[in-house]
């Protein structure tokens, strides 16, 4: 008997356990699209999250190419590429690699908890505009 109420209790707190982080997971996107809605509509896409946004790349984007970005404040370094949206944390990228670095653009200040609409990357050297997916 008391085994079964082990084995009983164990199952609860792990189903808690997973709830309950996926709960955190889904806490700070805002209404906005997760990296999980954007890779399930998209497999190729090309984004990365910091401070609980998801971004994507713009350079497709005609009113991006017209416009001269200058580099601001360095935020931080993709710490992950990877595909999987299931566990996508911040800092993490589908196509940028490990420790490339993230600048906010000569017009946006950064500060933590408050991201900012424009991540600009330097890679290959190119500039690349990372515009945040925002509902509304």
């Amino acid at each position: 008997m008391m085994k079964v109420k082990v084995v009983a209790f164990s199952a609860i707190s792990l189903v808690l356990i997973f709830v309950f982080a996926w709960f955190l997971s889904n806490e700070d996107n805002r209404g906005n699209p997760t990296a999980r809605d954007i890779v399930k509509n998209n497999q190729d896409a090309d984004i990365l999250k910091l401070d609980g946004q998801v971004y994507g790349n713009g350079m497709d984007l005609e009113w991006v190419q017209d416009k001269e970005y200058e580099k601001g404040q360095k935020i931080g370094e993709v710490r992950n590429k990877t595909q999987n949206s299931w566990w996508f944390r911040d800092r993490y990228a589908t196509k940028l690699p490990e420790g490339t670095a993230l600048y906010t653009t000569g017009e946006e200040e950064y500060e933590k908890g408050n991201p900012p609409f424009h991540v600009l990357v330097e890679y290959n050297n190119k500039k690349l505009i990372y515009i945040a997916y925002i509902e509304g």
